[in-house]
């Protein structure tokens, strides 16, 4: 209900919310969200139960249009290999113009691999976060990364444990 009532409220032009580890965010609060705050250009979703509707609908709905950042790390339902091919599809798909304006993101591995391979991506992403890595994660997975977000200028990788610190392998 708050995030519903926080979404109509337009003309107070909600720029930054940050919801990490909100456990009761419901669908009806994030798609409240996603259609009405269209001046949105920091959100956080990390660790909550945002679901691949909701993530594709802030990257390409109206709020998209001013969003910079957005965090979907720790999100277990867009670790699904399906749910991240589609985000990934969303991303590379410039006949949507997702969020043109999409400076940072911030997602975990398996939506990371779900990116890789599909060439340039077409945002303007200029810090990239990958949250989810293995000790035993190859240099490939690394260098392909970096040919997917060719605009990047630092990629910060995260251990597998939400709490272990950035290793940061890269950086401009």
């Amino acid at each position: 209900g708050a995030l519903t009532a926080l979404a109509k409220f337009g003309k107070i032009h909600v720029k930054e919310v940050d919801l990490t580890g909100c456990a009761y965010v419901t669908p009806i609060g994030l798609a409240a969200m996603a259609r009405f705050n269209i001046n949105l250009q920091y959100l956080s979703l990390a660790k909550t139960a945002c679901d691949v509707n909701h993530a594709i609908a802030f990257l390409t709905g109206r709020s998209a249009r001013y969003l910079r950042h957005l965090d979907l790390g720790f999100c277990a339902s867009l670790d699904d290999p399906i749910a991240a091919d589609r985000i990934a599809s969303v991303l590379w798909n410039e006949a949507e113009h997702p969020a043109p304006s999409l400076e940072c993101l911030a997602i975990s591995l398996p939506v990371a691999k779900a990116m890789l391979g599909r060439g340039p991506c077409p945002c303007p992403i200029l810090f990239l976060v990958v949250h989810g890595l293995r000790q035993d994660t190859p240099m490939q997975l690394l260098t392909a990364l970096l040919a997917s977000f060719p605009s990047a200028r630092q990629i910060a990788l995260t251990r597998a444990e939400p709490e272990d610190e950035y290793m940061s392998f890269y950086s401009d």
